[in-house]
């Protein structure tokens, strides 16, 4: 007799999550992408209409440039290389005094248009107007102009560091969403597999496939019936109703 696993009742009902997660998990990696490559060329064409937005005199002449809100400026060296530095720039206010003007510590280069700028130095204006500028020390022949506005440091960073926090989290999100689904549907599914038969069943029933019942034995301890025969021994069929036994073989005993 062979071992009948037992089975459970059949369930209809979708295997959830529903795999629809799959392709959400992968609309927010692809989205989470464009987001990025977005948000980094928007920044990179705002860079560009700022640093349009700069007002410009030329090197070594100099010139006026109007400062309508006061504040922190940079002023920067263009040139068609972007290697040259200006050996000294003045600035001077409205009023006709001259302004401190600060090294710019750190390294901010722009390469818009085929107009390489670098950040040269830095003054405060204190109040807004016409401010002169003029060049000082030697003459470098390759810077073109001098070019003054707000520091674009900040959205230089603004534009790489969004880019990445927006692809980052959005990859990571749409990642979770994959595995929690996959992780999931494998639970349910197996929880659907009827039970596999323990070890030991299945070899109780190896055990008796096949197997030939035993012969009948004597009672313990009591000898067979005087003129039984003995196993493995031939027995000769009882005679029938009128019929003659047939004579027993040689060695019977009679």
């Amino acid at each position: 007799m062979a071992f009948t696993p037992p089975t459970g009742p059949v369930i209809d009902e979708p295997i959830r999550p529903r795999a629809l997660w799959y392709w959400i998990g992968a609309a927010v990696i692809i989205a989470a992408i464009a987001g990025a490559v977005f948000w980094l060329v928007s920044g990179i064409l705002r860079l560009d209409d700022t640093v349009d937005g700069f007002e410009r005199v030329p090197y070594p002449e100099g010139g006026t440039v109007t400062i309508a809100d006061p504040g922190e400026y940079v002023v920067y060296t263009e040139s068609f290389s972007g290697d040259e530095q200006a050996g000294g720039i003045t600035v001077v206010d409205p009023d006709g005094n001259e302004v401190d003007t600060r090294l710019y510590v750190s390294s901010l280069t722009y390469d818009f248009g085929g107009q390489a700028g670098s950040a040269s130095q830095t003054f405060t204006a204190e109040q807004a107007g016409e401010y002169e500028l003029s060049s000082t020390g030697l003459e470098s022949s390759g810077i073109s102009s001098l070019a003054v506005g707000k520091s674009i440091g900040g959205d230089i960073v603004s534009a790489i560091v969004g880019a990445f926090v927006i692809g980052g989290l959005g990859v990571l999100v749409g990642v979770i969403v994959l595995i929690v689904t996959g992780i999931r549907r494998s639970s349910a599914k197996r929880a659907r597999r009827p039970p596999t038969p323990p070890p030991s069943a299945w070899g109780q029933q190896q055990q008796t496939w096949g197997a030939n019942p035993p012969p009948p034995q004597a009672a313990w301890g009591r000898p067979p019936p005087v003129g039984s025969p003995t196993p493995g021994t031939w027995a000769p069929p009882p005679p029938g109703a009128g019929d003659t036994a047939p004579p027993p073989p040689p060695g019977w005993p009679t």
